[in-house]
């Protein structure tokens, strides 16, 4: 009987979502420079600015992680394509 894989998942992802400041000022940063994070949002979101998903990348991309930011004309939903790019993304960071 073969053993079941498991993975060890260190490619954190965000979709529509945000870092609230209290977290950013009041929490001890972790080095994040040998993380790969998926961050994705709406640019018509109604619930969570689109600006909120820029600021994560900025925030994300300055201490040094690997961000794949993807931006979608949609709404506070998970689109198709949305998907199908984070699928393609996961599976990329599974493969290595």
């Amino acid at each position: 009987m073969n053993s079941p894989m498991i993975y060890e998942l260190r490619k954190p992802s965000q979709i529509s979502g945000y870092i609230p400041e209290f977290v950013k000022g009041e929490y001890s940063l972790k080095p994040v420079d040998q993380l790969s994070l998926f961050i994705s949002h709406g640019e018509l979101d109604n619930i969570l600015p689109y600006g909120w998903g820029l600021e994560s990348n900025e925030f994300f991309q300055g201490l040094g992680a690997q961000v794949t930011f993807e931006a979608y004309p949609e709404y506070h939903t998970v689109s198709l394509q949305n998907q199908q790019d984070f699928k393609e993304w996961l599976m990329d960071k599974l493969d290595k």
